[in-house]
């Protein structure tokens, strides 16, 4: 009996340790539902569908390369900034980091406070459109995986504009 009731008393505190992260999971798992939906719906705004995206901190990024048009949203203090972009407009794309160089006891260590993917027209008079994937501000100081996320979506760019010219 007694074994019973120290099995069932492990059982309860597992549960009640876990539960915290299945409610976690469960918000962040919605979360990304809610960016994917919106991203989906601007997409069909521009009669596109997406075929490709990523998530992650309040940015997402997808491509129709049917339709040759690139979708990103980034929610800056619960404003969704989106934008479209014909890719068949565009010229170039590049990654662009802004650092700096920290003192330490070692020496110094570079820094990195944004990521950008840079978007260069065909027309010169139009600017060219920065698409902020990491921002120390607004991220914390710590990189989690977006710098590698915008290099995959330059490269993902960059082959879309090959197969256009």
């Amino acid at each position: 009996m007694e074994i019973l009731s120290t099995v069932g008393s492990v059982l309860a505190i597992i549960a009640m340790g876990g539960i915290p992260f299945v409610i976690m999971n469960r918000r962040s798992h919605n979360k990304n539902l809610r960016s994917l939906n919106n991203l989906k719906a601007l997409a069909n705004e521009s009669g596109a569908e997406i075929v490709s995206h990523n998530i992650w901190n309040d940015n997402s990024i997808g491509l129709d390369p049917q339709a040759k048009k690139l979708f990103f949203i980034n929610k800056i203090q619960l404003i969704d900034m989106n934008t479209v972009i014909d890719l068949r407009d565009v010229l170039k794309c590049t990654l662009l980091t802004t650092s700096r160089n920290e003192k330490t006891n070692e020496g110094s260590q570079r820094v990195i406070d944004k990521v950008d993917i840079n978007i260069s027209f065909r027309n010169k008079k139009k600017p060219d459109t920065f698409m902020t994937c990491y921002n120390s501000s607004i991220d914390g100081m710590i990189l989690n995986g977006e710098l590698q996320l915008a290099e995959k979506w330059v490269k993902i760019i960059n082959v879309e504009l090959a197969n256009i010219n």
